[in-house]
């Protein structure tokens, strides 16, 4: 069942609302209407988004879309769905904006209308259990387990492409529906060889659960053909008008520091450039 989250553009505080056609939401001012914002992501991995324990969806790409819609003084209607979702949505016109940590491919783009602004520059790497030899690269994975979802994410279309310009030396790709925190907890008890994939998700599993991981460095050049390390707002075609003021508050928060402060109270890191 999906969440769906409300949220105020007077302020950055959540207040969770009850399901269905007499929520509070039904019975008050109409998505997609007004100065109402419908935005939608997938709820997870934390730090980047999450409910806390009284159900209200926090983190990163919340908290930041959230102080732009305060700025250009529009209010959000947030819905967690799953990954496929999300564009099932932008294709509806269900959903004006997609925040999920998203990065530029060409396929997207060809559909959709993304921020000229990012608000996150990641890295990947590649983890695997802690004392694990033997994988120090991309190409020590050839033959080894390494999950990844199935809907067509970037590293699904990485690993895809790389067994196909390696027909004799592929990799063992396990398709999954387990989300990268399950996965990285996966390759912790010995299910998967290794993952492709984000620094801010792997540090964070680590610092929650202790799991004992080793953390290899893909070099930036091969990273780039991975995932594009920045990471931007996502707009329906109905959504982009809206994307010259959202773009504006969002070099707003770049110059006066707010994007800066964000990263560091969630990631304990300066992602923001």
């Amino acid at each position: 069942m999906k969440k769906r989250v409300f949220f105020a553009a007077a302020g950055l505080v959540a207040a969770v609302l009850a399901f269905g056609p007499e929520s509070a939401f039904a019975r008050g001012t109409k998505a997609g209407t007004g100065n109402v914002v419908n935005i939608a992501g997938s709820g997870s991995p934390k730090p980047y988004q999450y409910l806390d324990d009284k159900g209200q969806l926090l983190g990163y790409d919340v908290e930041v879309a959230n102080e732009i819609a305060k700025r250009i003084g529009v209010t959000l209607h947030w819905e967690q769905t799953e990954f496929p979702g999300l564009f099932l949505g932008l294709d509806a016109n269900k959903y004006q904006i997609v925040a999920n940590n998203l990065s530029k491919t060409e396929a997207r783009a060809a559909k959709y209308v993304y921020g000229e602004e990012y608000y996150l520059r990641n890295r990947d790497i590649i983890v695997v259990k802690k004392g694990t030899t033997g994988i120090r690269a991309v190409d020590d994975l050839v033959g080894k387990k390494v999950p990844t979802i199935p809907e067509g994410n970037t590293y699904s279309l990485f690993l895809q492409k790389y067994n196909e310009e390696h027909p004799n030396a592929k990799i063992d790709i396990v398709f999954t529906e387990a989300n990268a925190v399950e996965q990285i907890n996966g390759v912790a008890l010995g299910q998967f060889d290794a993952l492709i994939v984000e620094r801010i998700i792997a540090d964070q599993v680590i610092k929650e659960t202790g799991a004992e991981l080793d953390l290899v460095d893909i070099p930036e050049e091969t990273a780039e053909t991975i995932a594009p390390a920045k990471s931007y707002f996502l707009f329906s075609q109905s959504g982009a008008a809206l994307r010259g003021k959202w773009d504006a508050a969002l070099r707003e928060m770049i110059a006066d520091g707010t994007l800066k402060a964000l990263s560091l109270k969630y990631f304990d890191y300066d992602y923001s450039r």
